[in-house]
């Protein structure tokens, strides 16, 4: 809006619709109201415009989004000791779907793959540590492409993996092979492994560090085993091109549905990807924490009503285009959809409580959210007063009005 435009202070105090119609009327029926507003707990909520109408407004009807038509699945790359099966199929528009069959790796015994005869990687620099040995480094270990870390050194079984092992190498390393002897594997150990394609996680290994495979860009299957009970926050986060998770059935700790990671007893969404689907059945009610970050194929996501609350990070920086929050979610956690530069429309339920600090910071392309509660419901709700800021205005429409966000 104009710095022409006379300013005005509007003290929107959610109590009651009556109020805020009010409040519109002393700016004239149809007029725009800038200013500063209060928020719930006395903060100034910094220069926003709100259009408030006495009646009803609709978001635009936009025609039926194009439904892929796909063909048959065609096998791009088979399958190997050090390779998953690769598949894509396609739709006349252009678009290409593609999916992963998880390899599981070398077959070793006494050192030696049963599969090709690959031997156990030589040249690893270890420490030890209580109940055995630590791969901490390279060393002189010439193989920094297809790496098999051995099961024993010395005589003492290779039990962890040190912390930042491999963060942010030069090497190419495109697989790792880990022995059925490793109870831990440290914080950063593989972050930044670009080209790392798959990781099959042994059963004995118990926890996975924080960041752990964080930022693998090319990382496609985690095989998780029954054993693993702790899973580090950010494991798995920026891994774009991550298709399959699977569990081990048996696993008392995790489980997979969906295409998604899930904790089963905090029924936490810990890890999307592509092709997940929000189990919609109960077994989830919180998605976690970088749960979707970073992710570049969503376009149109449905949170179900199963859901109580979307958590920090959740889905920031992804490529969403358009969501639905179904009636049910109750909070949306700070930056939940932080520069989500492709999203264009949000559906928000009346069930929501909170929506928290810049969650929908820097979605410079939202054109409008519809809130499915009244005005008043709305100015009930506990908003950050910084819960958005586009650099452009947005419409909220709700059942009985609308208003315009222009938040800089």
């Amino acid at each position: 809006m104009s710095t022409n435009h006379h300013t005005i202070t509007a003290k929107i105090a959610a109590t009651t619709l009556a109020a805020m119609l009010l409040t519109a009327s002393l700016a004239g029926c149809g007029n725009t109201v800038e200013g500063e507003r209060t928020t719930h707990d006395g903060g100034a909520a910094g220069t926003t415009t709100a259009a408030i109408t006495t009646r009803p407004q609709t978001p635009p009807v936009e025609a039926d989004p194009h439904v892929h038509q796909l063909g048959d699945w065609a096998i791009t790359a088979e399958m190997s000791c050090t390779q998953n099966r690769l598949l894509e199929c396609s739709c006349a528009c252009g678009y290409v779907e593609k999916a992963v069959v998880p390899t599981e790796g070398h077959q070793m015994k006494d050192g030696v793959c049963t599969e090709c005869g690959r031997t156990e990687s030589q040249g690893l620099r270890f420490v030890e540590v209580e109940g055995g040995y630590e791969l901490a480094g390279i060393g002189a270990c010439k193989d920094q492409v297809n790496l098999i870390v051995p099961a024993y050194h010395n005589g003492k079984p290779v039990v962890g993996l040190a912390d930042d092992l491999f963060a942010l190498t030069e090497m190419r390393l495109n697989s790792i092979t880990l022995p059925e002897t490793l109870i831990y594997i440290g914080k950063n150990v593989l972050s930044q492994c670009f080209d790392l394609t798959y990781v099959v996680i042994p059963d004995g290994v118990i926890r996975i560090g924080e960041g752990a495979f964080n930022g693998c860009a090319e990382l496609q299957s985690v095989s998780l085993s029954a054993s693993v009970a702790e899973i580090g926050v950010d494991a798995f986060g920026g891994c774009y091109n991550l298709r399959s998770i699977t569990v081990d059935e048996s696993n008392p700790t995790y489980f997979a549905a969906g295409n998604c990671l899930i904790k089963r007893s905090t029924k936490t969404l810990v890890q999307g990807c592509h092709g997940s689907v929000i189990p919609d059945d109960g077994s989830v009610n919180v998605i976690g924490e970088n749960a979707f970050s970073f992710d570049g194929v969503i376009e149109q996501l449905t949170v179900p009503g199963s859901i109580l609350s979307i958590s920090a990070e959740a889905f920031m920086i992804s490529d969403v285009q358009s969501v639905k929050i179904s009636d049910g979610v109750r909070s949306i956690g700070t930056k939940a959809f932080w520069h989500c530069r492709e999203l264009r429309t949000v559906t928000l339920p009346a069930s929501l409580e909170k929506i928290e600090s810049e969650a929908f910071f820097y979605c410079k392309s939202l054109e409008y959210m519809i809130y499915e509660g009244t005005m008043e419901q709305w100015y009930r709700m506990e908003v950050a007063y910084d819960w958005a800021a586009n650099g452009s205005e947005f419409t909220v429409y709700c059942t009985d009005g609308s208003f315009t966000v222009n938040n800089y």
